[in-house]
């Protein structure tokens, strides 16, 4: 097991389903970050994935790849990530951290070198969304020297041979892509959602996280028994931009209210 792994578990002996949530790295400032990862920690938030900025995302919606471009001109690099992660995991400890980023800047930054500064800077895991499986294993041999994994992530669509290798190399949380299309947009859950979902979590050790348009609380009701973790990220920034943090906080708390209980 990672870190996420041990850290999942444990929180689940006293909450029912635990709640991620996102800030990008820059939007709409680094100052700003920490006073949003602040408020994401008072509204009971599990698990709080830092996201660096990519001009061109591959998985990400509207908001979230309009947060990304906003980041982008703010000029800011992969020193500031490690660096409000260690800010952020040292103030924080009771709450996870995860990192998001698209392969090339950690390449470029030096696997190894990233590997540890993942690990002194307190991170859990790391998302990695154009990794594939089948290549990440040289990555994952540095981020096990940590005890780190690469965060798979999983669709409904993979064919059987994946799914296989995904659960035979798993130490950490599952992604758990709860349809096709880019992140923001409403799903719509059923029994073939339900299905999948069960297929994966029914597999001995497996932890699995939900994501791409769970946005409110009908959302985490459904998601109920169903997965370990409830992944709302574009919802959060949609409320922030729109309304404001004290609104986006308040929103997070009463998703958590009732992941938790």
């Amino acid at each position: 097991m990672d870190k996420l792994h041990e850290y999942i578990t444990k929180e689940k002996e006293s909450k029912t389903l635990l709640v991620m949530s996102h800030c990008v790295l820059g939007f709409p400032s680094l100052v700003e970050n920490m006073r949003c990862i602040d408020a994401l920690v008072e509204s009971k938030v599990d698990v709080i994935e830092l996201q660096m900025p990519f001009s061109d995302p591959i998985a990400d919606g509207l908001e979230l790849t309009e947060a990304c471009h906003h980041a982008l001109r703010q000029s800011v690099k992969i020193s500031d990530l490690f660096s409000l992660l260690s800010e952020a995991s040292t103030k924080h400890r009771e709450t996870a951290f995860v990192v998001m980023t698209y392969f090339n800047p950690i390449y470029k930054f030096g696997l190894e070198k990233a590997a540890r500064l993942l690990s002194d800077c307190g991170a859990r895991s790391i998302i990695i969304p154009d990794l594939p499986i089948h290549l990440a294993g040289p990555f994952n041999k540095i981020l096990a020297k940590y005890n780190l994994q690469v965060m798979p992530m999983m669709t409904a669509h993979d064919n059987e041979e994946r799914r296989q290798r995904i659960l035979k190399s798993n130490n950490t949380m599952i992604y758990c892509v709860a349809r096709a299309g880019v992140t923001g947009r409403k799903t719509h859950w059923n029994r073939d959602v339900s299905s999948y979902l069960g297929r994966i979590r029914g597999t001995k050790d497996t932890l699995t996280g939900v994501g791409f348009g769970v946005t409110g609380l009908d959302d985490i009701r459904w998601l109920k028994g169903k997965t370990d973790v409830a992944i709302i990220c574009s919802e959060f920034i949609r409320q922030y931009r729109q309304q404001g943090l004290e609104h986006a906080a308040t929103f997070m708390s009463s998703i958590t209210q009732l992941a938790h209980n």
